[in-house]
């Protein structure tokens, strides 16, 4: 059997999320799971716009799991927030790496981190906000624990905020942008102050201002700082963390029920607490 980093991280939260999630297809995918597989992908094939094509296909099977108006203008939102950020993390590198599968016991576990050429892993956390709290959850979290344990590397991870969401768009200096009223001149951050009220507001998908532009006048106004963090994470209690991962029993239907409503609904909440099982309720059944 091939275990992943989301197995350790869903089993801890639930052990019939682990379960169901490696037997069934969400009916939608959750916002945050289709920006994470669409940058994966753009990191992976070292195209940015891989990343933007990868997160509408998401968008238009199964769809995304959100709701409102205007759906589709937030997926293309979404697409080209993804885009840019691909664009700015592969940088002139090239595309990334996927990290090393490892046995593990009778398995073989595939972290869903990358590799870099010394040797460390790397992983790229989205969120609306930083801190140091938030700092500690990502460093201690499975996501980043089950990786370092498995294969033994440490690991340098890269924090990108993309800014709270409002009524589904994210304000932020990777999305929006302020144009002058008279010369069109396109601001992305001021260095003191606001911009005066007749400076429009605009979006970097209805400019069409391609990833690289956009990431230039970023640059160019500084707009890097408070987006972008990274810091680098060991693991000095190896040997523990891997007796518990191996005390993990994979394929339970326990349902912890604090983890249903914790942070988001858990996508399994729906079923639990009305009785039915993916099966009853159609769910379509993973190939593998």
């Amino acid at each position: 059997m091939i275990l992943t980093t989301d197995d350790f991280f869903r089993h801890d939260a639930c052990e019939r999320l682990e379960t169901w999630s490696r037997q069934y297809e969400l009916p939608r995918i959750p916002l945050a799971e289709a920006l994470r597989s669409g940058l994966r992908a753009g990191l992976l094939s070292g195209d940015p716009q891989k990343a933007y094509s990868q997160f509408l296909a998401h968008s238009a099977s199964p769809g995304l799991d959100i709701e409102g108006r205007s759906v589709y203008d937030v997926a293309v939102h979404h697409a080209a927030l993804v885009e840019v950020i691909s664009a700015y993390l592969l940088g002139n590198d090239g595309a990334w790496l996927e990290a090393d599968s490892v046995e593990f016991g009778k398995n073989t576990f595939q972290p869903l981190s990358f590799q870099m050429a010394d040797g460390r892993l790397r992983r790229v956390v989205l969120c609306s906000t930083w801190n140091a709290l938030r700092e500690q959850e990502e460093r201690y979290s499975w996501n980043t624990v089950a990786d370092m344990a498995a294969t033994g590397r440490p690991m340098l991870v890269n924090v990108i905020v993309i800014g709270q969401s409002r009524e589904g768009f994210r304000i932020s200096p990777w999305t929006t942008g302020y144009e002058h009223p008279e010369n069109r001149t396109l601001r992305i951050k001021r260095k003191e102050g606001k911009f005066a009220p007749s400076w429009r507001k605009v979006r970097r998908e209805i400019m069409g201002t391609k990833p690289l532009d956009w990431l230039t006048l970023m640059q160019r106004d500084e707009a890097f700082e408070d987006v972008v963090y990274s810091f680098t994470a060991d693991l000095k209690d190896r040997d523990e963390v891997l007796d518990e991962m191996k005390r993990m029993k994979m394929g339970g239907e326990r349902m912890t029920r604090s983890s249903c409503f914790r942070y988001v609904p858990c996508p399994m909440a729906c079923l639990c607490h009305r009785g039915l099982t993916p099966q009853a309720a159609n769910w379509p059944q993973r190939n593998s």
